[in-house]
């Protein structure tokens, strides 16, 4: 009969033991879930798609990915001499590029670089340099009938200041330009004699990708932190 009792009062001791284990496991998950959700947070993803040549559906297709580190601070560099507007280049390591045209697939690493300029100079003169936002990396990939892929560029020039700062991210409207040479691709192919061949192209369409996996984790990592709270009341 003592055994009995002694068993009763050690057996809600137990039981509350586990609901804290369970509490911390629980909230433990919850917060990584939300900080591998913060992280994933700081890349901005771009999709693009052009065509090769500048005469109506005159070549094969461009298409791919851009993967911009939001982390990366950048070297901004006033322009020379003085004058207003400044220069930058974003060069992280974890930009990434990736693309296919035709039979060839590639990928790289790409720096951004930007340039915003005034529309004169300081002294009066007209200033007669195109603004621009480039992204652009060697690459690699398999070679299709003794061609490999060895560079790719995306090219986005206006006049000047038709671009407004020194931003990573690319213009907000890029395609709104009526001029089909101001965005624009470039891809290398090398054989192995070193000869180059280049493919370029307008660029038609750049879009934002959302990240629905980012959302879903933080949601879940919400719904986790609820349902903890609540076994704890």
């Amino acid at each position: 009969m003592l055994l009995t009792l002694v068993h009763r009062r050690k057996y809600p001791y137990r039981m509350i033991l586990m609901r804290s284990n369970h509490d911390r496991l629980v909230r433990t998950l919850a917060l990584l879930i939300m900080a591998a959700t913060a992280v994933s947070a700081v890349q901005a993803d771009f999709m693009f798609s052009g065509r090769d040549g500048f005469s109506p559906n005159s070549g094969p297709a461009v298409t791919g990915t851009l993967s911009l580190d939001l982390n990366d601070p950048g070297i901004i560099t006033p322009l020379p001499g003085g004058e207003n507007g400044s220069s930058a280049e974003y060069l992280s390591p974890n930009h990434f590029l990736s693309g296919t045209y035709d039979l060839w697939s590639f990928s790289g690493v790409p720096g951004v670089y930007v340039k915003d300029g005034p529309v004169q100079w300081s002294g009066g003169g007209e200033n007669f340099s195109s603004d621009h936002w480039i992204a652009r990396t060697s690459v690699s990939g398999a070679s299709v009938g003794g061609w490999a892929p060895v560079f790719f560029g995306i090219y986005f020039y206006t006049g000047p200041a038709g671009i407004n700062g020194t931003a990573l991210l690319p213009p907000a409207d890029p395609l709104s330009s009526p001029n089909e040479f101001d965005l624009t691709f470039l891809l290398q192919l090398q054989d192995e004699s070193s000869n180059l061949m280049e493919i370029s192209g307008p660029i038609f369409s750049v879009q934002s990708v959302p990240e629905p996996t980012a959302f879903a984790l933080l949601l879940l990592g919400g719904v986790l932190l609820r349902a903890a709270h609540r076994q704890k009341c």
